[in-house]
């Protein structure tokens, strides 16, 4: 509140200060777990997870005119992500690490002219990210070390936006991307 507790909308055209008064809406989660498990002397597991939600509405009104201008804008976004981990050292000499990880984030936004029941702007932003990653370590002696591994990842970005005024005009613009990155490394520490 205080970072806009001296801001004035102006109009420009007539540089006249404008009055205005809003309606606020906001809520927010947050959950995030982790275990991690020691089996033996050589393996440990771990899971990850978190979830993020939040929502955001806010109405705003025009008060300097007798004219009734509103809009309601409302923002929803969404985070996901967990992962699986098991490093395990087979023995003094060798060891391993596994990883497969989830990861979604979306993003819904709508910006609507309450005087123009048929007229809004709305936005739809998606991204999916899995990933599987194995590490493997060989030392070689108390001066060499021998790693190698593979990772890959599957990326999806989804965007989709929706224009549509008082005369009906609906404008759509959609993306839909998939990328496939994999990564095979082999390295040595001296």
């Amino acid at each position: 509140k205080k970072a806009f507790q001296n801001t004035s909308i102006i109009d420009f055209t007539n540089q006249n200060k404008i009055d205005y008064s809003s309606d606020k809406n906001f809520s927010f989660n947050d959950i995030s777990a982790k275990i991690v498990q020691k089996i033996g002397e050589k393996n440990i597991f771990a899971v990850d997870f978190i979830t993020i939600e939040d929502q955001l509405d806010v109405t705003q009104e025009d008060e300097s005119t007798e004219e009734e201008i509103a809009t309601k804008n409302t923002v929803y976004q969404r985070n996901f992500g967990t992962s699986f981990t098991w490093k395990s050292n087979w023995n003094a000499k060798n060891s391993l690490l596994f990883n497969v990880s989830n990861s979604q984030y979306e993003l819904d936004s709508k910006t609507t002219n309450l005087e123009d029941i048929y007229g809004y702007k709305k936005q739809e932003n998606y991204v999916y990210d899995n990933s599987i990653k194995i590490d493997n370590s060989y030392k070689i002696n108390d001066k060499y070390r021998l790693n190698a591994g593979y990772q890959l990842n599957l990326l999806r970005v989804q965007n989709k936006l929706e224009d549509k005024n008082m005369k009906h005009v609906t404008n759509h613009y959609s993306t839909d991307e998939m990328k496939k990155n994999t990564r095979e490394f082999l390295s040595g520490e001296f």
